[in-house]
């Protein structure tokens, strides 16, 4: 399962989704274990096409 790790922990994901001010730039790391790759990429695939 795809892992948010904010890149500020003062401010997590959850924060700056319940903030109310535009325009807004969210950006997060996820982590991806090696075994689950070849199945984000099939999801990837899905939404891209």
């Amino acid at each position: 399962m795809l892992q948010p790790s904010p890149l500020d922990p003062n401010v997590p994901i959850f924060q700056q989704l319940a903030a109310e001010v535009s325009p807004v730039v969210l950006v997060n790391i996820f982590v991806v274990a090696e075994t689950e790759i070849p199945a984000l990429q099939e999801q990837r695939d899905l939404l891209v096409a």
